[in-house]
Order: C-alpha cells, then structure tokens, then sequence
C-alpha cells in the first residue's frame, strides 16, 4: 500500500522536473491534485497506510501558505491554468482581490515616480 499511496508523488515530482518551465499555475495544480488524491487515502480507514496519508496531507497544509499568494495570482493571470488551478470560489475571489491590490500599489507607486520626476524637471 505505500508504493499506491507514492507513486502519484514520485509522479508529479518527475512531471515538474522534466518541464523546462513549470510555472506557479502547474506547480499549483499539481500540488492541489496530490491533496485531493491524499485526501481519498487519509479518510479511508480500510487502507493500511491512512496514518501516513494523514501525516503527508497535513505536511502539505503546511506548505501552502507558502505557495498560497504568488502562486494565486500567476495562476489567475496564465491562461493555461485560469480556474482549474483553485479548490474553491473563495480562493478565485481572494486572488482577484490580491490582483486589485497590486495593480493600486502599482497606480499608487506610478503616481509617485511621476510625482517626483515632475519636482526634479
């Protein structure tokens, strides 16, 4: 049973290091889709290795913080990635709502370069 509950692992592993340019929406969805995959395993009391499987879908809990707000809004922004790449609506508006804070940090900062540009002429 711990070489089935692996081998998705071992799997996404060689398919981001095989790609010459893996992106936060690839990175993302892969690391979603072995969640999901731990998730069936963890809650399945039948299967010899439910503990490990707990264990290993709680280390990733802990890692996607981490990956949470770059990878929210390059994934939203790659058109290959798009929506497929979040669990939830709420995760969708979040990396919205960070995308509009950027672009007002961005008008923001913008406006204080011409700003200053304008008091050096």
């Amino acid at each position: 049973d711990t070489m089935n509950l692996l081998k998705p692992i071992e799997r996404a592993t060689y398919l981001l290091s095989a790609s010459n340019y893996a992106t936060h929406g690839n990175i993302r969805s892969v690391f979603l889709g072995i969640q999901e995959y731990l998730i069936q395993y963890k809650n399945d009391d039948k299967f010899s290795q439910c503990i490990m499987a707990n264990a290993i879908y709680q280390k990733s809990e802990d890692y996607l913080p981490i990956l949470d707000e770059s990878s929210q809004i390059s994934s939203l922004l790659d058109p290959r990635a798009k929506l497929y790449a979040f669990k939830s609506e709420n995760e969708i508006n979040k990396a919205k709502d960070l995308i509009l804070k950027l672009n007002g940090y961005l008008l923001t900062s913008t406006s204080t370069i011409a700003s200053i540009s304008d008091d050096i002429t």
